[in-house]
C-alpha cells in the first residue's frame, strides 16, 4: 500500500497538468497530498468489497468522470461560485413566490434529497461503492446544472441558485467525508 501512495504522490506533483492554480507551496503540497489520497481511496472504494481493484494512476487522477479527484474538483468549483456570490452580496435565499423563481424541481434538487437514503443504504449493506456511485452522480448533475445556469447573476432566481450551490457542498463535503476523503477549497 505504501508503493501505491508514493507512486501517485511523485505522479500529482510532477505532472504540468495539476498546475491549476499557483498557490503557495505549502497549500499546493498539500492539495496535491489531498488529490492523491482521494484517487487512491475513491479507486478502492468504488469496487465492491471482494472482488479485485484494478488501480490505473491516469484514470484515478483525471478530473472527468469516475475519480476522486473529479469529485474534489466539483466541489471546489462550487466554493468558487459560492465565494463569487458572497463578492457580490447575494444572500442565500429559498424563499420567493413560485413565479419570481420559475419553479421546477431540477435533477440536481433530486440527487441531493436523496442523500440521506444513500447512506443509509450503503451504511446497511457495508457497501462504500454505493455511495461513490451517488457522489459521482452527484457531480456531474450539478456540473450539468451548473453549465446550463448562471449562478451568480441578478436575477430573482441567483438566491436560491446560490442556496442550492451551497446544499450540493455540504452534501458532497458529507459523503466525502464519511469515505474519508479530503475536500480541498480550491484547486
Amino acid at each position: 500500500m505504501g508503493n501505491y501512495w508514493c507512486c501517485i504522490l511523485v505522479y500529482v506533483t510532477t505532472c504540468p497538468k495539476f498546475f491549476v492554480h499557483l498557490f503557495y507551496k505549502e497549500e499546493k503540497i498539500i492539495t496535491y497530498k489531498q488529490i492523491a489520497i482521494a484517487a487512491l481511496k475513491f479507486s478502492i472504494l468504488q469496487v465492491a468489497p471482494g472482488k479485485n481493484v484494478d488501480f490505473d494512476p491516469d484514470t484515478a487522477l483525471s478530473f472527468e468522470g469516475d475519480s476522486g479527484p473529479y469529485l474534489q474538483y466539483s466541489v471546489a468549483r462550487a466554493h468558487s461560485v459560492l465565494h463569487k456570490a458572497d463578492e457580490k452580496g447575494i444572500t442565500l435565499s429559498v424563499t420567493g413566490s413560485e413565479n419570481e423563481l420559475n419553479f421546477e424541481i431540477s435533477n440536481l434538487e433530486k440527487m441531493l434529497y436523496r442523500f440521506p437514503e444513500i447512506v443509509a443504504r450503503a451504511g446497511e449493506e457495508y457497501a462504500p461503492q454505493i455511495l461513490t456511485t451517488y457522489l459521482t452522480e452527484l457531480a456531474g448533475t450539478f456540473n450539468s446544472w451548473y453549465g446550463a445556469n448562471v449562478i451568480v447573476s441578478n436575477e430573482v432566481q441567483a438566491p436560491y441558485r446560490v442556496a442550492l450551490t451551497k446544499a450540493f457542498t455540504h452534501v458532497m463535503t458529507n459523503g466525502l467525508h464519511i469515505l474519508a476523503i479530503p475536500v480541498p477549497e480550491r484547486m
